[in-house]
């Protein structure tokens, strides 16, 4: 099933790259949006700015209402999230939900490669993050309802 085929609704995601933890941001970080179900499609091809944010885009997602009915549909849609900047591993989240009429920021926090990786000739692996929906929302913070402002 594939995310563009159960969209009638529009979540609003921004991703917020930092390092330290959270302690500062990092700028020039390359953000990839690729669907989670289906191809993998990529949707985006960001960059983050001075202050670790990439711009506020919008995504597809069930309508609000499936929420309201227990028929088994998720009422929302799901996405991966790739972080990448040169001198750090790969951050890359799986499976994070956005919600109709919901503006989520999505932190990725970049781990620097140590000095034996960046000597190294083998790429390292990259850091994962899997969410399932409402009981994992690691990392996720939803913000504003209906085009609230950042």
């Amino acid at each position: 099933m594939e995310t563009s085929s159960i969209a009638n609704g529009i979540g609003k995601l921004m991703v917020k790259v930092t390092g330290g933890n959270g302690a500062y941001p990092i700028e020039g970080a390359y953000v990839y949006i690729r669907e989670y179900e289906g191809d993998l499609q990529l949707l985006y091809s960001l960059r983050s700015d001075i202050n670790g944010n990439t711009p506020l885009i919008t995504l597809p997602t069930p309508p609000a209402s499936e929420s309201l009915f227990p028929n088994g549909k998720k009422p929302y849609s799901e996405y991966i999230i790739t972080v990448k900047k040169d001198g750090y591993y790969t951050n890359e989240n799986i499976g994070v939900p956005v919600f109709d009429g919901i503006t989520s920021i999505q932190r990725a926090d970049l781990l620097p490669l140590t000095e034996e990786d960046l000597l190294s000739d083998t790429v390292p692996e990259a850091e994962y993050y899997e969410t399932d929906g409402y009981t994992s929302l690691r990392g996720v913070t939803n913000i504003a309802r209906d085009g609230g402002n950042i």
